[in-house]
């Protein structure tokens, strides 16, 4: 028979978008560390995709994500087969399924020296610190990736806006570019005064 729909509410609303095709990047999310004395060097998506969609909801996805691949005890270049995590249902792509190549190699270690400190706090915060940068930075990642790494790529933090007027001496923290591992900092701990 004919398709009846009541409702009891006065109005309901209906969005209509246009569906369109984008190319999207790829990302897979790396969990556990390879074998001691290697690292990840690079992680390739081997597949394109295109994903439909509506627009509005496609003009605002960078990437989409598949499912974690793990790297635990590795010690050498492998790909595999990784599900693709799509954000929405109202998403849809031609393939399900991707392949990554994850290269690994043996691990090296840089010393970084004045590695400048970022110290974020409030614009009512008065502050003095007794030393604005590192002295010196080790890392550890693959030949590769510590080959152009500078200072610059590094940053070197402390939040203070949570804290109360008074003198702290507290770690930095340290961001650094994917894959690439702290391994000690000197100094390890600043002295803050926040007046």
């Amino acid at each position: 028979g004919p398709l009846r729909i009541e409702y009891n509410t006065p109005a309901i609303t209906v969005t209509i978008d246009r569906r369109i095709e984008k190319n999207i990047r790829i990302n897979v999310p790396i969990k556990d560390m390879p074998k001691q004395g290697f690292a990840v060097d690079e992680v390739a998506v081997l597949d394109k995709i295109r994903v439909t969609g509506p627009q509005k909801m496609l003009e605002n996805i960078r990437e989409i994500n598949t499912e974690s691949l793990s790297v635990k005890n590795r010690s050498a270049t492998f790909e595999k087969e990784l599900r693709l995590e799509l954000p929405s249902s109202l998403l849809s792509v031609q393939i399900r399924t991707v392949v990554a190549r994850v290269e690994i190699d043996q691990t090296v270690q840089k010393t970084l020296t004045y590695v400048p400190l970022t110290l974020i706090h409030g614009t009512d915060q008065k502050v003095k610190v007794d030393k604005n940068y590192l002295d010196t930075l080790v890392v550890i990642g693959t030949p590769k990736r510590l080959q152009t790494l500078t200072a610059s790529d590094v940053e070197v933090r402390i939040d203070l806006t949570e804290l109360d007027r008074g003198d702290y001496n507290v770690p930095a923290a340290v961001i650094l570019p994917e894959h690439i591992t702290p391994v000690r900092s000197t100094p390890q701990r600043f002295s803050i005064k926040i007046f």
